[in-house]
């Protein structure tokens, strides 16, 4: 048995079963992952109807090149638009501001300027190329967050291109997490990457 006074955790309850959310500070060491972790969260704490969590673990002794980073998203409410292609999300540029919307999180993130096309023509990640794909780019490179009649949406996956650590300009660390709606024009509500 784990336990620490420092660790939160947090049961949730939904119409397909149980899962536990664990939050904080240290990550306990599961068979699974027998090294050091990193992690950044993002919190969606009901803005906008939306709960949940994206969650992002990496090993500084196994490079995101290698392994990848292991990305887990939990919403387990808000998300209830079924007729649409789902919702697009992204890392944005830039943490939440103090007017706290979504303005202030500027452009996705992109510092290989892979959304720099030609005038005319519209940046479209290809799935089956992410490394041409924006870094921030979320749903291009692992597909949108679907909409259900319950609200929640579940994903899993690898990503071997969002960088950690080295160019400011480049790392996931200190950006935010935008939940747009399935038109792709208004934003839904955000939260930063936290640890």
């Amino acid at each position: 048995m784990f336990s620490s006074s420092s660790l939160i955790i947090t049961a949730l309850t939904t119409i397909i079963g149980f899962s536990i959310l664990i939050l904080g500070n240290p990550i306990p060491q599961f068979p699974q992952f027998p090294f050091p972790l990193q992690y950044l969260n993002a919190q969606f704490t009901g803005k906008g109807g939306i709960y949940g969590t994206v969650s992002f673990l990496n090993s500084p002794q196994n490079p995101s090149s290698q392994l990848g980073t292991k990305v887990l998203v939990n919403i387990w409410q808000g998300l209830t638009n079924t007729t649409s292609e789902g919702y697009p999300y992204h890392i944005h540029e830039l943490p939440i501001g103090p007017d706290g919307t979504c303005a202030s999180t500027g452009p996705h993130l992109d510092p290989a300027g892979v959304n720099k096309v030609p005038l005319g023509t519209k940046y479209v990640c290809d799935r089956t190329k992410p490394e041409a794909c924006e870094e921030g780019d979320l749903s291009g490179k692992h597909g949108t967050l679907p909409g259900s009649l319950w609200g929640g949406a579940q994903a899993y996956y690898d990503d071997r291109f969002l960088i950690w650590d080295g160019d400011a300009s480049a790392t996931i660390k200190g950006r935010s997490i935008v939940i747009h709606n399935p038109d792709g024009k208004q934003k839904n509500p955000n939260e930063n990457l936290a640890k």
